[in-house]
């Protein structure tokens, strides 16, 4: 089955779309999602120095019937929200693609990895046409024969690990910092960090099936 990393563009209009925004500099990351009835709910990892300013914006979107503090310290916040506003997951339930997480919001792009058949990844590209989300097919992953011993990295993930890479932060002593592999690939130091964990995780595993 194809492995498909999707961007999506949030609506300017959208609760989600506003609030990652106005926290340009910041990674909020949806850890679960559920779909019940109507009704969305999520969890959401923030990474930020200022997690009571983002609280105080979620709490202050009549879109969300519920915010929850579930935890908090210096540099992140993890909230649990509810709301009815679903229509951005739409073409994903009406495609029956799998709620897969996590999804990376920054700046109102989403990035979503999941994997699905070509019949439901072809369904939902019609469902997203009609909804007027603009949106990207960053990756498919076919499974071809030809491609079967290449790890299966992600054109992000190959970014952030060829940059690493190049700025020495793989030397002993390392020469780079995650914060100087953000810089140059344009991303916040929390994105680079978990791309780059999960680029070295595909790799081992690519090197290593007996690990998966």
């Amino acid at each position: 089955m194809p492995g498909v990393e999707l961007t999506i563009e949030m609506p300017k209009d959208s609760w989600i779309g506003q609030i990652t925004d106005s926290f340009s500099e910041t990674d909020f990351r949806v850890l679960t999602i559920l779909v019940n009835e109507g009704s969305g709910h999520a969890v959401l990892e923030v990474e930020t120095t200022e997690p009571s300013a983002v609280l105080g914006s979620l709490q202050s979107r009549t879109e969300l019937e519920t915010v929850d503090l579930l935890s908090v310290d210096s540099t992140r916040g993890v909230f649990q929200i509810e709301t009815r506003e679903t229509s951005i997951l739409e073409p994903f339930l009406a495609a029956g693609v799998p709620l897969e997480t996590p999804i990376h919001i920054t700046r109102g792009i989403a990035t979503w990895e999941f994997t699905t058949s070509q019949d439901r990844l072809s369904n939902l590209s019609t469902h997203l046409q009609h909804s007027g989300l603009a949106y990207t097919v960053d990756r498919i992953g076919t499974g071809e024969p030809e491609t079967a011993n290449r790890p299966g990295l992600t054109a992000r993930q190959e970014e952030v690990f060829e940059a690493a890479h190049r700025a020495g932060y793989f030397e002993i002593p390392r020469e780079a910092t995650v914060r100087d592999v953000a810089e140059r690939t344009s991303v916040n130091k929390s994105t680079a960090s978990e791309t780059l964990r999960r680029a070295v995780r595909n790799l081992v595993e690519w090197y290593d099936p007996a690990e998966t």
